[in-house]
């Protein structure tokens, strides 16, 4: 409540999709079925979450499968894949953009890695993040009140001491040249277009050089409040960032991207 309250002062414009959806996130099963990660919804079966793992596997040279571990906590929908394997779609896709970022940038695990995660909902990607880079860390702004409550009690039970969550209305705080790269996945899709612009000068404004991006569609459209799309596709080049790597989720199998558990793009912006 009170993290809401500061937010509301800002008198920020309004979000199109978390206006509503922000009453309906349980506090004490934040990981289950809801807005921060769909996990059964799309028909996602069993069957595909076996695939997807498979070729996770596949693919995982680290052996981050196994290594990073799933014990469902907090509502999280856990898949018996194999086993003595249970996934959910958080590890999934935390492995998956992970690795592809450790290509794209070639980063060394023991590389100090300081990342900027723009609506980082309950944490997830930062708790996977800190888990396998030792030296890297990692701060997680939103502008959802709940968000930033969730994230701050999910990173203090995980242990996670490279991690920081910053509230919205700190972000001030932050300085040029602190950051190496910044991540935005599946949020700037559910916001109206003024929201990504104020993200995108803040990211400009502190000369991060890289940009992750997964967008929830296969363009960059946003959600307005009365309904309509915009296209912040524009915004990305006017604030400096220019693409240089764009793939498929499940680029190296087509069965996978036609029936793997939430196909879709990632892009790699680097800043002029």
């Amino acid at each position: 409540m009170e993290l809401r309250g500061r937010y509301d002062a800002l008198k920020a414009p309004p979000h199109s999709c978390w206006a509503s959806w922000e009453r309906c996130i349980d506090l004490e099963r934040f990981r289950a079925e809801n807005a921060y990660q769909s996990q059964a919804y799309f028909l996602a079966t069993l069957d595909r979450y076996r695939l997807t793992t498979a070729y996770v596997e596949a693919r995982d040279e680290q052996g981050w499968l196994r290594s990073l571990g799933e014990d469902g906590r907090f509502g999280a929908k856990l898949w018996p894949v194999a086993r003595g394997l249970n996934v959910t779609r958080d590890l999934l896709d935390s492995i998956l953009e992970l690795a592809w970022l450790k290509e794209m940038l070639d980063f060394g695990m023991d590389d100090i890695i300081p990342v900027l995660d723009i609506g980082a909902g309950y944490g997830r990607l930062a708790h996977r993040f800190a888990s396998l880079f030792p030296r890297g860390s990692i701060t997680c702004v939103d502008a959802i009140a709940t968000s930033t409550f969730l994230c701050e009690i999910y990173l203090k039970y995980r242990r996670c001491e490279r991690c920081q969550v910053l509230p919205f209305d700190e972000i001030g705080e932050l300085q040029a040249g602190q950051f190496t790269l910044a991540t935005n996945i599946h949020s700037w899709s559910e916001m109206p277009l003024a929201w990504v612009k104020h993200w995108l000068g803040l990211l400009s404004d502190l000369s991060i050089p890289y940009l992750f991006l997964v967008p929830n569609f296969a363009d960059f459209r946003t959600r307005e409040p009365d309904g309509s799309h915009g296209d912040f596709g524009p915004e990305l080049g006017r604030h400096g960032y220019r693409c240089i790597s764009k793939s498929r989720k499940y680029r190296y199998s087509a069965v996978a991207d036609e029936l793997g558990v939430f196909p879709g793009d990632y892009y790699l912006f680097q800043k002029r």
